[in-house]
């Protein structure tokens, strides 16, 4: 596929996620055999996601745990099937504020990703937002 379709696939990405449809996210755009690496860390989401079930499972607990979560990406480039997003992340939770700037690479293979690295900006409010 070619570099627009990839970054089109991402920016799918987070469009479905800001409308909670985790479904179509699990059904459209992750591979069966998607990773997600969740960099660095002390928080309950800081591991390896496995599989389309366990990453769709975990970008759901992200939505419902933050309630307000915002995640807008701010740029998102490709370079053949590898594509990078900074991605500027906001939301509350239990007299909490997270506000922070993250970069997620994202591998697309075959009009799918099949494996997702985020980085935190902030790794210490991440930890404090999601503890």
């Amino acid at each position: 596929m070619s570099e627009q379709s990839n970054i089109s696939i991402v920016r799918d990405l987070y469009a479905a996620l800001s409308k909670g449809d985790t479904a179509h996210v699990s059904e459209a755009l992750l591979d069966d055999q998607v990773s997600l690496h969740v960099s660095g860390g002390h928080h309950q989401f800081a591991h390896e996601h496995t599989g389309n079930q366990d990453v769709a499972s975990y970008l759901s607990s992200i939505q419902s745990l933050s309630g307000d979560i915002k995640v807008e990406p701010e740029t998102v480039a490709a370079a053949g099937d590898q594509v990078l997003a900074v991605i500027h992340v906001q939301g509350h939770r239990a007299g909490r504020a997270l506000d922070t700037r993250e970069v997620q690479v994202f591998t697309v293979t075959n009009g799918k990703i099949t494996q997702i690295t985020n980085y935190a900006g902030d790794q210490a409010a991440k930890d404090s937002f999601f503890s």
